[in-house]
C-alpha cells in the first residue's frame, strides 16, 4: 500500500500554532508521510519569529493526499497575491483527497479556486471578509467557529483529524 502523502504548505509571517498543530496531529498518522512544503527550501520565518524548515520545495513536491494550509492574517495577507503559491495550492488541492485549512488560510483556498460553490468558515474576526471574494460562500460559517466537512474538503482549527481520517 503506497504511503498517505500529508502536505503544509508553510510562508512566511504564518502563525506557528496554526500549522504545528495539526502537524504535530496528523504526522502520526500510520503509513503516512509529512511533506513541508515553501517555494524555496530556506527556512521560513514564522509570525513569532520561529524559523520553519521546509523538507520540499513547490518544484519537487510529490503529488499529496492531504493539503493543509495554515493561517496567520499578515502571512495570508502576502500570499494572496502570489501567483506562484496560488497555482501550487490550486494544483495540489486540485487532486487532493483531502484540501484542508486552519483559520485564515481558508482565503488562501479561496483565492485559489478550490471552495467554489463550498460552504467554508474562517477565524471567526475575518468571517465578515468571506462574502467580499466570489470564490466562495459564507453559508458554512458556524457561530461557534467549529470545522465544516463537505466531502474531500475540510477547514477547520485544531480537529482536524477527527473529521478527516476517512
Amino acid at each position: 500500500m503506497p504511503l498517505f502523502n500529508v502536505g503544509f504548505v508553510i510562508f512566511p509571517e504564518l502563525t506557528q500554532l496554526d500549522f504545528t498543530g495539526p502537524l504535530q496531529v496528523l504526522s502520526r498518522l500510520p503509513q503516512s508521510v509529512t511533506h513541508i512544503v515553501a517555494k524555496s527550501i530556506a527556512p521560513v520565518p514564522s509570525d513569532c519569529g520561529l524559523g520553519l524548515v521546509p523538507t520540499h520545495t513547490f518544484a519537487n513536491c510529490p503529488p499529496l493526499d492531504l493539503i493543509c494550509i495554515p493561517g496567520g492574517s499578515e502571512g495570508v495577507a502576502g500570499i494572496i497575491n502570489d501567483r506562484e503559491t496560488i497555482e501550487f495550492v490550486r494544483q495540489q488541492g486540485g487532486t487532493a483527497k483531502y484540501v484542508t485549512s486552519v483559520c485564515t488560510g481558508a482565503f488562501v483556498l479561496g483565492v485559489a479556486g478550490l471552495l467554489k460553490g463550498r460552504r467554508a468558515t474562517t477565524h471567526w474576526a475575518y468571517a465578515d471578509l468571506f462574502p467580499s471574494r466570489r470564490s466562495y460562500t459564507r453559508k458554512g460559517q458556524s457561530r461557534e467557529g467549529r470545522q465544516r466537512d463537505y466531502g474531500r474538503r475540510c477547514n477547520c482549527g485544531y480537529r482536524l483529524r477527527p473529521d478527516c481520517r476517512r
